[in-house]
């Protein structure tokens, strides 16, 4: 949650700097970001944490974009595989 609400904020500075501020170089920023893949078990399931479900409905195109901006492969696509797999749920797709 607090990885995203600083992603929020983030992207604001960005947009309101027309990108003069910008703190997508500095590695703790990229750090937070991949916190999420550290703590993901499989599907759904991630690390607990303090009083936290270890099942967790996480935001996959907030993930995406903060792969993009950190320049991170695997983020990016941790986020598009969230994205993807809510919109199978939605339609009751299944994979064969």
């Amino acid at each position: 949650m607090a990885g995203g609400c600083l992603f929020d904020c983030l992207e604001l500075l960005l947009g309101a700097t027309d990108g003069f501020v910008n703190f997508y170089d500095e590695p703790l920023i990229a750090e937070i970001g991949r916190y999420i893949m550290r703590v993901h078990i499989s599907d759904g399931y991630f690390v607990n944490f303090r009083d936290a479900g270890a099942r967790l409905n996480v935001d996959g195109c907030m993930i995406y974009r903060y792969g993009l901006r950190i320049a991170d492969e695997d983020l990016t696509a941790m986020g598009g595989e969230r994205l993807q797999s809510i919109e199978r749920r939605a339609h009751g797709w299944t994979l064969v």
